[in-house]
């Protein structure tokens, strides 16, 4: 009798499943659950049902009420494998292994074998719990990652200044921004000079010097100086907005992305069911039985997770943080690396290029005078002369009197001396001796570089400039190289002018160069390289790198770069250097191996168990027992890696 009414309320509770589908797919969807952050407490929960059903069902070969509880428990626990068993059958138009598993309860609880089922479930939702954690779930929140706009602005009314909120502001408003206030809105400065900072948008940590007529954009922060902005672009037309938007609706191809083991669980779940449904003519129910007790789909997407969570954790060890499992997974199909070239390739720090003597001074004298004025400056460019003056070994005169040109320049006095260093246009607001003839050409040429120029006058004339540029990694063109060794292709991506972006690629003998990219013709090349079946791994630090991050198969971000790059990346470089990009290839590589070592571990068993069945007629029992077998020996060599490590990282200490 008990049979029968597990076959009929078997019955009953599929006919309620696909109902329930068939309602559910008539109202309107919102998101796919594939898509929705996992709720960890009914994956928690889900757990515990298991265990306690598995228990139940071991009690019940002591006491056979304890079987019918452990029966409702697996029935509880199949309704959701029915419903996604439903919509991969019928709305995705899939055979995976939510069908298998929704096929497996009825014949195994009808032919007797509850407790292989239940022990099957167990290691189902234990691997649910492992999966859980190997994904990402962390999409990008640029309202949380950059400047935060202000609710309120001082504009311009009637030659007053009045308050009034952001979301008022049009185009042809003037704006007034203070030092320490964020940019409301795109626009031009019709007044004023400063230093703003573009950090939150750009990941460089240079600020840019704006006069008149420079272009200034929505959540850079001015550090110093007074600004009049005439609004160009507010709301959801600046720069940043329409990033935001474009980044919002842009897809994501790696959410979409199967791990390996799922991959592989759901390509054998047709020959398994296949195999088990010409087992039941020819053997019976008791061989249909034992071959989807196999596990083979169970335990192979058991131990490929942990193998994934393994060496997560041995990348975190050396700096690397990886927030999505299947990007490690992918790393290892990667032929193709794109560096963005300012801020990842370069340091923000500048470095003393030339010194161009201008009037009856040396070199060292033009350093000397300009490390004077910038001593105890803060400033990149500062930095940058005070380094180059320490690295010649040049003395520095004490300062009698000084004064800062907010966004121009410093001047001060040294010695009787009246020395001033800065832009270009600070020497002529000073009215300092200009030799136009010769400095122009030098102007032009660095503007065409995008190099930074700053000019030195002792005594209202002009005696040199010193060309500074922003500094090579040391580790980029060793960890290039060694890319290349491996056969993959290197590409450069700058929004910089092609002279430097060219310059810099032959510097680092790289073929693939690409210079004035918007953000999204970076994202639409790399959309390119994949239809060509390229796998693309992008690595970028700005807010103008993001959507391409996103559009990457691969996307790595360094730690301190632009909020949103590390926001929008899956791999996070925690030391800010590139010099764990190769060993990041070594562990995708090692990951790889260890899971093809874990799928063999389980196909083999699989095997055994289904030649077992039709040739010398195994039992569900004899399949349990070699499917353990190859879960215990995946299992083993899944944590060989971690131990290894960690004896390693012994070792080291114990040297130190």
């Amino acid at each position: 009798m008990l049979p029968l009414l597990v076959i009929a309320g078997s019955a009953l509770t599929t006919y309620g499943s696909i109902k329930w589908a068939k309602r559910k797919q008539s109202l309107p969807q919102k998101v796919e659950p594939e898509a929705k952050k996992p709720d960890l407490t009914k994956v928690n929960r889900n757990f515990a049902i298991a265990s306690t059903t598995f228990g139940l069902a071991v009690g019940g070969i002591f006491y056979p009420a304890l079987k019918v509880a452990s029966i409702a428990g697996l029935f509880f626990l199949t309704i959701p494998i029915w419903k996604q068993g439903y919509r991969a059958l019928y709305r995705q138009h899939r055979f995976n292994i939510d069908v298998v598993n929704s096929l497996a309860l009825p014949l195994a609880v009808v032919t007797g074998f509850t407790l292989p089922v239940a022990f099957t479930y167990w290691i189902h939702h234990t691997g649910k719990r492992l999966i859980a954690k190997t994904k990402s779930y962390s999409d990008p929140n640029i309202a949380d990652t950059v400047n935060a706009l202000p609710n309120l602005i001082w504009v311009v009314k009637d030659e007053v200044e009045i308050l009034v909120p952001v979301a008022e502001l049009q185009v042809g408003d003037v704006m007034v921004v203070h030092a320490g206030e964020v940019i409301a809105a795109d626009g031009k400065v019709i007044s004023g000079d400063g230093f703003v900072d573009q950090r939150a948008l750009t990941g460089q940590g240079k600020s840019v010097d704006v006069k008149v007529g420079d272009a200034v954009l929505a959540s850079t922060l001015l550090l110093r100086g007074k600004l009049h902005i005439q609004v160009e672009r507010a709301g959801d037309e600046t720069m940043m907005a329409e990033i935001n938007a474009i980044l919002s609706n842009y897809t994501d191809d790696n959410k979409m992305v199967q791990s390996t083991g799922e991959a592989i669980a759901d390509r054998m779940a047709l020959p398994i069911t296949a195999l088990s449904a010409l087992a039941f003519p020819v053997i019976g129910p008791h061989g249909a039985t034992a071959i989807l007790c196999t596990f083979m789909t169970e335990d192979i997407k058991f131990i490929t997770p942990i193998n994934t969570l393994n060496h997560l954790k041995i990348a975190s060890h050396s700096g690397v943080l990886i927030k999505d499992g299947r990007a490690l997974e992918l790393l290892s199909q990667v032929d193709t690396v794109i560096f963005d070239k300012t801020g990842t390739l370069t340091q923000n720090q500048l470095h003393l290029s030339k010194v161009y003597p201008l009037a009856n001074y040396t070199e060292d004298e033009i350093l000397s005078f300009a490390a004077t004025a910038e001593y105890k400056q803060q400033h990149p460019i500062a930095k940058a002369i005070q380094q180059a003056a320490k690295q010649r070994e040049l003395t520095t005169d004490s300062i009698d009197s000084s004064s800062y040109a907010l966004g121009y320049g410093i001047q001060v006095m040294s010695k009787g001396k009246l020395i001033r260093v800065g832009s270009f246009r600070f020497m002529e607001i000073e009215k300092v001796d200009i030799p136009y003839q010769t400095v122009n050409d030098i102007v032009q040429a660095c503007r065409e570089q995008n190099y930074a120029l700053v000019m030195v006058s002792v005594d209202d004339e002009l005696i040199g400039a010193i060309e500074l540029h922003a500094s090579l990694r040391p580790e980029a063109a060793p960890l290039i190289k060694s890319l290349q060794a491996k056969g993959l292709d290197v590409h450069i991506f700058s929004g910089d002018h092609e002279k430097p972006t060219q310059k810099l690629a032959e510097e680092l003998n790289v073929t693939h160069h690409y210079a004035e990219l918007l953000p999204e013709q970076k994202a639409e090349r790399i959309q390119q390289l994949k239809s060509e079946g390229k796998k693309v791994c992008f690595v970028g630090d700005g807010l103008n790198d993001s959507i391409a991050l996103k559009a990457a198969d691969v996307s790595i971000s360094l730690h301190g770069a632009s909020p949103i790059a590390t926001d929008v990346a899956q791999v996070i470089l925690m030391d800010d250097s590139l010099s764990q990009i190769k060993p990041l290839f070594s562990h995708a590589s090692e990951l790889k191996k260890n899971i093809r070592f874990g799928v063999l571990s389980v196909l083999v068993p699989g095997t055994m168990v289904v030649t077992g069945v039709f040739f010398f007629h195994l039992g569900v029992l004899g399949s349990v027992i070699l499917s353990d077998i190859g879960l215990i020996t995946g299992l083993t060599h899944s944590m060989l890696p971690l131990l290894k490590h960690k004896k390693q990282d012994n070792n080291d200490d114990n040297r130190n």
